[in-house]
């Protein structure tokens, strides 16, 4: 049943206030004693803000009177009462330059100001006396001295309001541990508060790891417990996913929880072969055995200032900054240098290889056809023994036809005569075994609907790895770029130029770097999350196994 109570509601509260208080102490450092009661605290934060909300507010009025009163300048209220206890009528407005005002007998007019073209004047007439005339804003305040008086005293109490933030700042970590308290409170209180009732009977509903089952049963025996197992309905779109990842895989965990993104229950988990190809996507993207050493420093120097922090986003990026050292080092770039065959590593031809564009172009186009077949060739092992496994192995040999074909018409090579046999065979399991069943009619129908819908589709997702050449040429070009740049110095002082074209290094080189690593993310996670997981089924609509716990108990792994 849906969880409702007093003192669920009243946890709630607590514990939005508390988070509110600790994202207002944000960025605030204090060398003040700690309050010992946090809720007290939350409460001074938020009353602190909220008196500093209202000081905001106020200025924000005063300066908008300021500058509704400057066409006038500045009168006294009491000035105006006396003129209205003489039975005078005081009005304000504005008119254009070129225009004029019709006013009858008695009336006494005086231009205050001229702003631009518009002329703001004051019109004095007899209280009994009607007039129609365009009235302009006033302000409630009319004294200039007065405004700044008020805007003075409201930067003081803002001032001190700040000082109040700043030194209850030292309850940061107080607030924190509360906010976690109330967490696990608010879960088992939910929990509590949800659990259905039958007579003396009250239960409550989750999902456990089939391995870890058999702990369930033995807290049942011990406390008393009656429990149910059953697997999850087939259905079910409520089951969440756990990862059990080999050791080596886990470091990619690191990405999809920057993306948010988890595989569903019944998804394929692709993190081995998301790990492995998106490593050699970072290589080529980023293309230069300089930056990945720089890459792996900065690793290691995080590492050792942050010795008690999560291994894996370590173990990631010194993992990829590997890869991208052994490729510079294969295309023989250093900090956009490119050294030729024989002047470095005698042994390795590939500089060469590595340096032409089409060698470039159809090295991509492989690494997608490549990646794209794993998909299809899993998607079949999934399905097993079955004729709908055909069907998916019919798009193996579609893929390396779209390979030839991109070979043509790309990089201009003659025509094979393989890409007729293979797109021949690929068309026939397609049609027949897409959707196998005893209409002919249909099951041709159906295979008919899969090749419109995605035989385009699969030549396009091929060509779009030419993008791994293009952004990782591009880091190289720029790069060249700022070295040309650094040397560009060379009619001032030495000094002068050595300082200047060091600054140029250091910031180019810092800028292309940041480009490489946004290129890794927009290129080298597309090819993964959208072409091939495209291609094997994947959807990434899993939410994460999250168990009722204590907040201070290990995470399940």
């Amino acid at each position: 049943r849906p969880p409702a109570s007093d003192d669920l509601e009243t946890l709630v509260r607590q514990h939005e206030d508390t988070t509110r208080a600790l994202a207002l102490l944000e960025g605030r450092q204090s060398d003040a004693n700690p309050l010992v009661n946090a809720q007290d605290a939350a409460t001074l934060v938020l009353a602190a803000w909220g008196d500093r909300t209202a000081i905001s507010e106020r200025v924000t009025k005063l300066h908008r009177a300021a500058a509704i009163l400057k066409p006038w300048g500045s009168v006294s209220a009491e000035s105006i009462e006396e003129l209205r206890r003489g039975g005078f009528q005081l009005h304000l407005t504005a008119i254009s330059v070129h225009d004029s005002l019709d006013l009858p007998e008695g009336v006494v007019t005086r231009e205050i100001s001229r702003v631009g073209r518009t002329v703001y004047m004051a019109v004095i007439a007899p209280i009994d006396m009607t007039l129609d005339l365009p009235e302009v804003p006033y302000p409630d305040i009319t004294d200039a001295k007065v405004i700044e008086e008020e805007l003075a005293k409201c930067e003081q109490e803002a001032e001190r309001l700040e000082r109040t933030l700043d030194a209850l700042a030292a309850n940061v970590r107080l607030l924190r541990d509360h906010a976690q308290h109330l967490e696990t409170e608010l879960m088992f209180l939910r929990a509590v508060e949800g659990m259905g009732e039958k007579g003396n009977l009250a239960y409550l509903t989750g999902f456990v790891p089939a391995q870890e089952a058999d702990g369930i049963l033995a807290a049942a025996r011990e406390h008393g417990w009656g429990v149910r197992l059953e697997d999850p309905a087939e259905d079910d779109m409520t089951v969440p996913t756990k990862l059990s990842l080999p050791r080596w895989v886990r470091p990619i965990r690191t990405v999809f929880q920057g993306l948010g993104i988890l595989p569903g229950y019944r998804e394929i988990d692709i993190s081995a072969c998301f790990l492995l190809f998106f490593s050699l996507f970072f290589a080529i993207l980023i293309g230069d055995a300089g930056y990945g050493a720089l890459f792996l420093i900065a690793t290691l120097v995080a590492r050792a200032k942050h010795p008690d922090a999560p291994a894996q986003p370590f173990w990631l990026f010194g993992v990829l900054s590997c890869t991208a050292i052994v490729w510079g080092i294969l295309s023989g770039t250093y900090f956009g240098i490119i050294l030729p065959d024989g002047s470095l590593l005698k042994a390795i031809p590939s500089v060469s290889y590595l340096a032409d564009t089409k060698n470039m172009e159809k090295l991509c186009f492989l690494i997608g056809t490549i990646h794209l077949t794993i998909a299809h060739t899993w998607n079949a092992a999934v399905k097993g023994r079955s004729l709908k496994a055909l069907g998916q192995l019919a798009w193996v040999p579609m893929l390396w036809g779209n390979y030839l074909l991109a070979l043509t018409m790309v990089i201009g090579e003659p025509a094979s005569p393989a890409m007729k046999w293979l797109y021949i065979a690929g068309f026939s399991g397609v049609f027949l075994f897409t959707s196998p069943q005893k209409n002919p009619l249909r099951m041709l129908g159906a295979g008919a609907g899969e090749l419109a819908l995605n035989l385009v589709n699969s030549f396009v997702d091929i060509v779009s790895y030419v993008r791994l050449f293009a952004a990782g040429a591009a880091t190289v070009k720029v790069a060249e770029s700022f070295n040309d740049l650094a040397q560009g110095f060379g009619g001032m002082p030495p000094i002068v130029a050595g300082v200047l074209g060091a600054l140029i290094l250091v910031l180019g080189h810092g800028f292309n770097m940041l480009l490489a690593a946004m290129a890794v993310m927009v290129h080298g996670v597309r090819l993964n999350v959208l072409e091939f997981a495209g291609h094997v089924g994947v959807e990434f609509s899993g939410t994460p196994y999250a168990p009722l716990r204590r907040r201070d108990a290990p995470a399940a792994d």
